[in-house]
């Protein structure tokens, strides 16, 4: 039997549907293993976070409007992420904020999560259940479409009420 079997990326191509992508276990011993879908092979068919989250900030850009990401998510060194966090980055916060006040809020976090799928931590409820203490909209968007709606009801609501002792005039 050979050893180390492998199957080509070309007929794996042909094998499989596009998305699908297998690997063979190399054999150490005289026996052939069965291939083994790839890790990276994703059971829920719809588009990632990140992906919906490029998405909506494009479809933003695009009518005007600006947005700030935090640096919250993704892996990072343990310097780096001891660095971020002396800077202020705190676990749980909101991915986007658009500050643009509207009716009653001084600004808009929505927190990305996909289609299906990806629930709240117990720190962005916390970090949700905060800002709208302080006055903001703070809505979660399953995907680019809801995140899109959510923006579209959110500028509907009107100009904000401005107070008169505010610093800046």
């Amino acid at each position: 039997m050979a050893k180390g079997l492998r199957l080509k990326k070309s007929n794996v191509s042909k094998m499989f549907p596009k998305k699908t992508v297998i690997k063979t276990a190399t054999s150490k011993s005289n026996s052939l293993k069965s291939p083994k879908f790839s890790k990276s092979l994703n059971p829920n068919p719809y588009p990632k976070e990140t992906t919906e989250q490029i998405l909506f900030i494009e479809w933003l850009t695009i009518h005007g409007i600006k947005v700030s990401a935090s640096a919250n998510g993704g892996k990072r060194n343990i310097i780096e992420a001891v660095k971020l966090k002396r800077m202020g980055v705190a676990a749980g916060f909101p991915d986007l904020e658009i500050n643009i006040p509207r009716g009653q809020y001084h600004g808009l976090f929505i927190e990305m999560k996909r289609q299906k799928g990806g629930q709240l931590s117990i720190k962005q409820i916390e970090w949700h259940r905060y800002l709208r203490e302080q006055g903001y909209c703070v809505e979660v968007a399953k995907g680019f479409e809801h995140a899109k709606e959510i923006m579209i009801k959110y500028m509907a609501l009107g100009e904000f009420h401005r107070c008169d002792r505010c610093f800046h005039r």
